[in-house]
């Protein structure tokens, strides 16, 4: 889902929803307040949903999601803007929530701007032999990591890739948006030299200690002090593959600094597949 085509059609679909807002107002202020009601609890709970990954990846587990789901927040307020403007008694009033439209149109152009200038995916650094993927810039820390979590499963890829993937930029990458990376790197890599990976499917848990212990499988921790590691369950160890750090460092428990929402690659229905 990219390219020019695609960046337009939903440029037009954003415009569109404003229309369709202006359009519903104009049919009966009843009409609109049912309308703006429901526009006004989607943009709610979208917003609560960025503040919890888990919860979104568990409410839309569809691969097709991980497409729409930094996009179709702009849509909805869109529509809302479109149908309070003709609620506006107040011609400046009119007008400010117009310009408020306007940036928010433009915020959603730019939000969407990977479908025409891909995150740069330059970087060749990939596993070394233990596994472990050191970040090339001060940002990309996730897709090092995915990197990491990917070579333990046998999967090859680069920094460069998984940021292109992870739609990273200069801010970092959110949970969501590794949840992402993975998910469309393993659809890629679906049947790899005789083995079947379609079995293998992407996870957001919320992290602990005892669940990744029971999984044995790494996770891509993006919580914390505002950096991602790639921890694993290791021969009766947690391994932390910092991509800050020249190699993986095991701790007998994990730094308490290792927090937040944690993305992991398991067979279906929770199992552990074979390597």
């Amino acid at each position: 889902m990219a390219g020019v085509a695609w960046y337009v059609a939903t440029a037009l679909v954003t415009l569109g929803a404003f229309v369709l807002g202006w359009g519903t107002a104009g049919r009966g202020k009843r009409w609109a307040l049912v309308a703006a009601g429901v526009a006004l609890s989607l943009l709610l709970v979208k917003c609560a949903l960025n503040k919890f990954p888990v919860v979104e990846a568990w409410l839309f587990p569809w691969p097709w999601y991980v497409y729409l789901q930094g996009y179709w927040l702009w849509p909805v307020a869109l529509l809302f803007f479109g149908l309070a403007v003709r609620q506006l008694p107040i011609r400046w009033n009119r007008i400010a929530i117009i310009l408020v439209a306007g940036v928010t149109f433009a915020v959603s152009l730019y939000t969407a701007r990977w479908m025409v200038s891909p995150p740069d995916d330059s970087s060749p650094r990939r596993a070394d032999s233990s596994g472990h993927c050191m970040q090339s810039t001060g940002y990309t820390c996730v897709p090092a990591s995915c990197v990491a979590a990917l070579a333990w499963w046998g999967i090859e890829t680069t920094e460069g890739e998984m940021a292109r993937l992870c739609l990273t930029s200069s801010w970092g990458t959110s949970a969501f948006n590794a949840y992402r990376g993975l998910t469309l790197k393993l659809r890629d890599v679906a049947s790899d030299e005789g083995r079947d990976l379609r079995n293998l499917v992407v996870r957001i848990v919320k992290w602990d200690a005892d669940s990744l212990r029971a999984l044995a499988v790494p996770a891509v921790v993006t919580g914390g002090i505002r950096h991602a590691v790639a921890v694993r369950f290791e021969n009766g160890l947690f391994v932390i593959d910092d991509p800050l750090a020249p190699g993986p460092v095991s701790y007998c428990s994990p730094p308490k600094r290792i927090t937040g929402p944690a993305v992991v690659i398991v067979a279906r229905g929770g199992s552990i597949a074979s390597r």
